[in-house]
């Protein structure tokens, strides 16, 4: 008796989660539950190491090599893209492509602005030249302050998402409980007593 109700309890719980769509897990050790703190190691990790090597390619006097334009190409496109492996590392594909998308954007706004900078800011120019270069100023200033806060939000942003995810993980992980199975007695008038009958698991796999 006992073993019928385990297997149908075992079977109906089985069926239940199959129905259920579970959270994605999120890669970490198998002895130890995986903490949001990777996300943010990853994010800014990932971006520092980027920005580090785009300041050790250009700040050294001397020729721009081959080499150094490599590295500091490399290194600005993981700082760019960089603090993204945050939300990869938790599956969120599309936050990881807006935050993204917006650094780009600001990336290029910085870099128009520097490059008019540079276009008018010979004086022997007389045509071309600008004395008073407020705007491009400005919006230089203004795009580079852009993408370091979005790099910054970013990762506090996978930090959060990857606490969501994990929460959502331990709710569908496996289980079983053991409760005993109370009846309400056979013989005599009817009262609130009950009786021991058995027990009953629940089983969650």
């Amino acid at each position: 008796m006992l073993m019928v109700a385990l297997s149908s309890m075992s079977a109906r719980a089985r069926a239940a989660d199959q129905d259920a769509t579970p959270a994605a897990p999120l890669a970490g050790p198998a002895d130890r539950d995986p903490s949001p703190w990777t996300a943010v190691g990853l994010s800014a990790g990932v971006t520092a190491f980027g920005y580090g090597a785009l300041a050790a390619a250009t700040m050294p006097s001397g020729d721009f090599t081959t080499s150094r334009k490599i590295v500091a190409l490399s290194g600005l496109s993981l700082g760019l893209f960089g603090p993204a492996t945050g939300h990869l590392w938790t599956s969120d594909f599309d936050r990881a492509a807006l935050f993204t998308a917006g650094r780009l954007l600001l990336a290029g706004t910085a870099a128009f602005a520097v490059s008019e900078l540079i276009a008018h800011g010979d004086s022997s120019e007389s045509v071309s030249y600008d004395p008073h270069p407020y705007f491009d100023e400005t919006l230089a200033l203004a795009s580079l302050a852009g993408v370091a806060a979005l790099t910054i939000w970013e990762s506090v942003d996978a930090y959060h998402r990857a606490a969501e995810r994990i929460e959502k993980a331990k709710g569908v992980r496996p289980s079983f409980t053991v409760a005993p199975l109370l009846a309400p007695p056979l013989t005599g008038p009817l009262t609130p007593a009950t009786t021991l009958a058995g027990l009953q698991a629940f089983a969650r796999f």
